[in-house]
């Protein structure tokens, strides 16, 4: 059987979904090529709780990996 690409679904804040201040912190060092240990000493956090943020990102962006989630967040306007 062949697998279709899917197209992320677009991110359209709502009071739901919208992303957290800590995640858009997470997903910001990310795009500067930041590691899990790194953003969680720069913030003072566990590399749990950075994973933690980046899934919850995710998920609400609609894409499953680090590269995706820049992406989506670039694209939205979410970072800049």
């Amino acid at each position: 059987m062949a697998e279709r690409a899917t197209a992320a679904r677009p991110y359209r804040p709502t009071s739901s979904n919208q992303l957290t201040t800590r995640e858009i912190a997470v997903i910001t060092a990310v795009s500067w090529g930041a590691t899990n240990a790194e953003i969680a000493r720069k913030l003072r956090i566990s590399e749990s709780t950075v994973k933690t943020h980046l899934r919850s990102a995710g998920v609400r962006l609609g894409v499953g990996d680090r590269a995706g989630i820049v992406g989506a967040a670039f694209r939205t306007g979410v970072i800049t």
